[in-house]
């Protein structure tokens, strides 16, 4: 796991349910970068996303 990786899981950590937009303005980097990221961290295991894709968010398993 690499350091965005890690400060993904910590925001996740303080903010579950984070919706994309709110990890993007929180990381500072691009849409495609953190959508990276959030699918590495899925294939780990290490979060999910709950709900719909209007009004679900992203947790830390």
């Amino acid at each position: 796991m690499n350091e965005v990786e890690a400060l993904i899981l910590a925001f996740l950590e303080k903010n579950p349910g984070a919706k994309g937009g709110e990890i993007t303005q929180f990381l500072q980097k691009g849409t495609s970068t953190m959508e990276r990221y959030l699918k590495s961290l899925k294939e780990k295991g290490l979060i999910e996303y709950r709900g719909s894709r209007k009004t679900g968010g992203y947790f830390k398993k």
